[in-house]
This record gives C-alpha cells, sequence and structure tokens, in this order.
C-alpha cells in the first residue's frame, strides 16, 4: 500500500482536481484507491457528492478517536472511496492536543490493508492536519500553477516537510511537482516551469515532464460534481491527467 499526500500551501493550484483525478484514473485501471479529504473546506467531498451533515462521521471524528476510517468511508466507485471532510476538522487542533497528535492519521492508516493506494488532499494550510498527513504518508506531490506565488509556496511547504522528516517521518520524500492550468502558449508559464525545474533541483526532487493544461470544463465538472474524465474525457485536462498517471506508474 501506497499513501501520497497531494499539498501546495497556496490555493488555486488545482490540488482538489488533482487528487479526483488521480485517484480516479488508478482506480480505472484496477487499483483499490482510497481518497481522504483532510481539508476543512471539503471540496473533495463536494466533488464526489459525498458533503458531510449532521448525521455524517467523518475525518473528524477519526482524528478525534470517535471512529475509524472504514466507519467514515463511501463507495464512489468500482474501486474508489473517500473518506470525507467536515468543517469541525479546520479546530481539530485544539482537540487533538494530547502527546502523539501528529500520528493520529498514520494510526488509523496502517490498520487498513486492503487498499494499493491512499491519496490524501490537505488544506492550505500547514498545520497539524498537514503535519498528520505527512506523518502518515510515503511521497508528496505538489501541484504547482504557472504563477510565481504558487512556485515560492512549495519551498515553504518543502521546510515544513524537512521538519515533519526529522522528527516524525524520516523516510518522507517529494515525488515530484505537477504543473498545472499551464498554457504552453504563454512566455510566462515557460519562464515558471524552467523556474520550477531549478527549485526541484534544490529540493532533490522533479517536475513531472506531464503538465496539466487550463480548461473551462475543470469548473464546469465541479459544479456538476463529476470527476472530469466523466464530464468531458476528450478534454485536454483528462487526457493530461491520463498521461499523468502513465508517467506516475512509470
Amino acid at each position: 500500500m501506497k499513501v501520497i499526500t497531494i499539498a501546495n500551501q497556496k490555493g488555486g493550484v488545482a490540488k482538489t482536481t488533482t487528487t479526483a483525478s488521480f485517484g480516479y484514473e488508478l482506480a480505472k485501471r484496477g487499483f483499490k484507491v482510497l481518497l481522504i479529504d483532510l481539508d476543512p473546506q471539503g471540496d473533495l467531498s463536494y466533488y464526489f457528492n459525498c458533503e458531510a451533515d449532521d448525521e455524517t462521521k467523518t475525518m473528524y471524528d477519526v482524528l478525534c478517536g470517535n471512529a475509524n476510517i472504514e466507519a467514515v468511508t463511501n463507495k464512489i466507485s468500482e474501486n474508489l472511496y473517500l473518506a470525507p471532510s467536515d468543517l469541525l476538522l479546520a479546530g481539530a487542533e485544539q482537540e487533538m492536543n494530547k502527546t502523539g497528535k501528529e500520528y493520529r492519521l498514520k494510526e488509523k492508516i496502517d490498520v487498513l490493508k486492503n487498499y494499493d493506494y491512499i491519496i490524501i488532499d490537505t488544506p492550505p494550510a500547514l498545520g497539524i492536519l498537514t503535519v498528520n498527513a505527512f506523518t502518515a504518508t510515503n511521497e508528496i506531490i505538489i501541484p504547482s500553477n504557472a504563477g510565481v506565488f504558487s512556485t515560492k509556496a512549495f519551498i515553504q511547504l518543502a521546510n515544513t516537510m524537512q521538519g515533519v522528516k526529522k522528527y516524525f517521518n524520516p523516510n518522507l520524500c517529494i515525488g515530484g511537482i505537477l504543473i498545472t492550468r499551464y498554457n504552453p502558449q504563454t512566455k510566462i508559464s515557460k519562464a515558471i516551469r524552467d523556474m520550477a525545474e531549478q527549485m526541484a533541483s534544490r529540493l532533490n526532487t522533479k517536475v513531472y515532464e506531464t503538465y496539466i493544461r487550463t480548461a473551462i470544463a475543470v469548473e464546469e465538472a465541479q459544479y456538476e460534481q463529476v470527476v472530469i474524465d466523466d464530464y468531458n474525457g476528450n478534454s485536454t485536462v483528462s487526457q493530461d491527467y491520463k498521461t499523468f498517471v502513465d508517467e506516475y506508474l512509470k
């Protein structure tokens, strides 16, 4: 079982779209995949129409010790499952105030044996939820759009990663940087890709050869609460994510 965290402290970099499409494509190829929504905003849960209500147990209950992950998991499709988020996760740091709080998610994940991949969607804020994800994960994938501030942001994220690596998870690594919302026709996008290559070298990682192009179909699919491949499998974004999964599996 491999645990992957999708993370970037900057919003608007297609983090949730990447989590959803990555997991969906892996499931289509026969892998059993669990998506974990650790963002209090719950965008991934909304994406799959699994928003929490007053009766729903969520990842908040899991981290507070009131449920295990399988008790909150929803089946999305063949091979694809989702553990939903909750706005209450925003106050998780106050609830998780005991020794070992950094290991709460890892303890819950370690008992799961029937998944090939677990993919975690994290909040932009680099707090205890992100630390829990990093402690539980094998590798981080950083989506970064073609914007200067996004590119700078993953340097700060890498600093958080180094702290987790030192104290909680010595095997943690950055799998790579995935360029998203990319327009190959613009000069700035090409310049940002070059900058990302330089920063990847400093972080001892790589920029994936595949880039995810920008397209209105992404917002349309989110509105319809369907993954991009189901909404428009012929769109450039859908094709790009399929290519990315091909590259990742190699």
